[in-house]
């Protein structure tokens, strides 16, 4: 249930907070793609693609989950 800055048990218990929260979105992409070529020297699941110079956890940056 403590699940980040809006989690319920942390704001029942009084959890405090430190920071500022970052501004971000989230959107789900379906698509189909052999990306063996760029990560076959590495297999996994979950893949992080982040544009240079991005604040990560904001915009520019994603992860890729293999379905």
């Amino acid at each position: 249930g403590a699940d980040g800055a809006r989690s319920k048990v942390a704001a029942d218990i009084g959890l405090p907070y430190e920071g500022a929260m970052d501004i971000a979105g989230s959107m789900n992409i379906t698509f189909k793609a052999d990306i063996e070529p760029y990560v076959g020297h590495r297999p996994s699941v979950l893949y992080w693609v982040i544009q240079p110079g991005a604040n990560v956890g904001g915009i520019g940056a994603g992860l890729v989950r293999m379905v």
